[in-house]
């Protein structure tokens, strides 16, 4: 068993990457509603305001992802990368 390694990345170098996404996965189920949420809350981090820079980092919260046989794989996450 291989150790467990915590890295910070950008959605940048996620999309770098292509991910397999295990049958075990749920399915897509964000509404509309979920990926305004997401976007509403990502443009508020990043914009800027009136004496302040705006964010450089936004914890989207965890992407879980696995190597097995050379395929990575999505473990947690897959609906906030889909949307995005």
């Amino acid at each position: 068993m291989s150790d467990i390694q915590a890295t910070t990345r950008s959605v940048r170098d996620l999309f770098k990457d292509q991910f397999s996404i295990g049958a075990y996965q749920r399915e897509y189920e964000w509404e509309d509603d979920h990926a305004k949420a997401m976007v509403k809350d990502l443009l508020n981090a990043f914009r800027p305001r009136v004496g302040a820079l705006g964010s450089k980092e936004y914890f989207l919260g965890p992407i879980i992802t696995t190597s097995r046989r050379g395929v990575s794989q999505l473990i947690d996450g897959q609906l906030r990368l889909t949307t995005l």
